[in-house]
């Protein structure tokens, strides 16, 4: 499956990539080969550019090379020419070009610093999780020791009591049975202590990045 191309080109003024990209424009081949590959879509290649601009071959070779590197130009297709080389279909890249701030592109850089943390954070709270899971009772009525104790109990009464109280004896050994196989199927839940790592670790995480913003801000504020 073919990756999926971002739609903007962010760029930070600290990197070395903006000023590549301020020599790229400011060059007038560059600027008419992107100009003539906004125009023309199907099956560009570097001959075709240097045939229609009139601009040497090996010119345009240097400078697909540098705006494929800045990101600017992409290859999704090539043919074979009569001598068995790979021919390159250019086409734009389509993307907009952002230049951020010094500071800007710190967000980015501390969100992949803490993803670890927070995965660390995950995995340790599903498996506390599991942990409790099989930790837990689990009720089964297979177990019902109670019921059949009830029945044995009251069997005497069954048998040597009058008729009343044979209903009687009928009605408590129902409900000591109820009693018994109620307490069989009662088990306490454990707490949900890996639901709450997992909130901690994340409001950890967020109190930190609060706490970044307002000193950046403060910081502004006495610049």
């Amino acid at each position: 499956m073919a990756k999926k191309d971002e739609t903007f080109l962010l760029v930070s003024l600290e990197e070395n990539k903006a000023k590549q990209l301020a020599q790229l424009v400011s060059n007038d081949s560059c600027r008419k080969i992107l100009e003539f590959l906004s125009k023309n879509t199907e099956r560009v290649t570097e001959s075709l550019i240097a045939r229609e601009l009139g601009i040497p071959l090996p010119t345009v070779h240097y400078n697909l090379k540098n705006l494929l590197a800045a990101g600017l130009v992409k290859v999704e297709e090539f043919h074979y020419s009569p001598k068995g080389k790979e021919v390159n279909h250019y086409s734009l890249a389509n993307k907009f070009i952002i230049i951020a701030p010094t500071g800007t592109e710190k967000l980015p850089s501390k969100l992949r610093s803490l993803l670890p943390v927070l995965l660390a954070s995950v995995i340790t709270g599903g498996l506390i999780q599991l942990y409790s899971y099989l930790r837990s009772p689990i009720p089964s009525p297979a177990t019902l020791p109670g019921v059949f104790d009830a029945a044995v109990k009251s069997a005497p009464a069954l048998t040597a009591a009058p008729e009343t109280a044979l209903q009687e004896a009928a009605v408590e050994a129902i409900r000591d049975a109820g009693q018994a196989q109620a307490k069989a199927y009662t088990f306490v839940l454990p707490e949900n202590i890996a639901l709450w790592f997992v909130i901690g670790a994340v409001f950890a995480i967020a109190a930190f990045f609060l706490f970044q913003k307002i000193s950046e801000m403060r910081r502004e504020r006495g610049s």
